[in-house]
């Protein structure tokens, strides 16, 4: 087994079950040992920044946050230093597109979630949410905020955003310069199209003095595939995307069953 210095892990589906809030204790314990080992642990999510904390992740804490995917990285003391915004013209363009589409577009600011289109039926989808007996994401309570001026960005430009809906096809025309990657049914990410998990952690691990082929990354998602290519050691979890086991060097159990435990156990740290 390759030496490893660094382990980079996705947040939603692999440090926490989809659903759910809080890293297992069992976990946490791991890695804290694992960080006592000089290891570092760097989380790599599409949230966003201002979300990192016990709200979502309990007792769990890393070396660095990159966030947004890709768009921002924390540090240990959830202080910013390194971004990547959008531009005023891209947040501008996009909105132009999902009004005439009659989509839901959520920008992620440095502070919380503005909604420039689609809040009434954000503010329906989490009705229905609760009629059928699900419970919102409760980590972003109070931290989404409807913007009908559709100017919050110009007092601090977003990092990136999220859209809820099915775009026609030709929604997508004249946006090539986002990305937009499914992360559930309805939902999309939407990032820069220069920018993502694995671009960010390059330029952070460049800072720290690791190569990329002393990591492993761990993840479950198709916004994690970049990650997995790059690092030295690419894990997916049992309840991955099958695209991402493909691309895989080994899957492990799970997040609901730890498998992350597995992981670290086969990565022998």
């Amino acid at each position: 087994m390759r030496q490893i210095d660094a382990v980079l892990l996705d947040i939603d589906g692999t440090l926490v079950p989809a659903g759910r809030y809080g890293v297992s204790a069992p976990v946490v314990k791991r890695i804290d040992e694992i960080r006592r080992q000089g290891v570092k642990v760097i989380v790599a999510t599409g949230r966003s920044g201002f979300v990192m904390g016990p709200r979502l992740l309990g007792a769990f804490e890393a070396d660095y946050y990159i966030c947004s995917n890709g768009g921002e990285v924390l540090n240990a003391e959830k202080q910013r230093i390194y971004e990547r915004r959008f531009t005023a013209e891209q947040v501008e363009r996009l909105t132009a597109h999902c009004d005439a589409g009659g989509l839901s577009l959520f920008f992620a600011f440095a502070d919380g979630y503005g909604v420039y289109t689609g809040y009434e039926a954000y503010r329906h989808r989490e009705e229905q949410a609760l009629g059928q007996g699900r419970q919102p994401d409760q980590s972003y309570q109070g931290w989404i905020e409807d913007c009908p001026t559709r100017d919050r960005h110009q007092a601090g430009l977003p990092f990136g955003g999220v859209l809820y809906g099915e775009p026609e096809p030709a929604f997508y025309e004249g946006l090539e310069d986002l990305q937009f990657v499914p992360f559930c049914p309805g939902g999309r990410d939407i990032y820069r199209r220069e920018v993502d998990k694995a671009q960010t952690a390059g330029w952070l691990l460049e800072q720290l003095g690791i190569a990329f082929s002393h990591t492993a990354a761990i993840g479950d998602g198709n916004n994690d595939l970049p990650l997995l290519a790059a690092a030295g050691i690419g894990v997916a979890m049992g309840n991955a995307r099958p695209t991402l086991k493909k691309a895989a060097d080994f899957v492990v159990g799970p997040s609901e069953e730890d498998g992350l435990l597995e992981a670290f156990d086969w990565l022998k740290i």
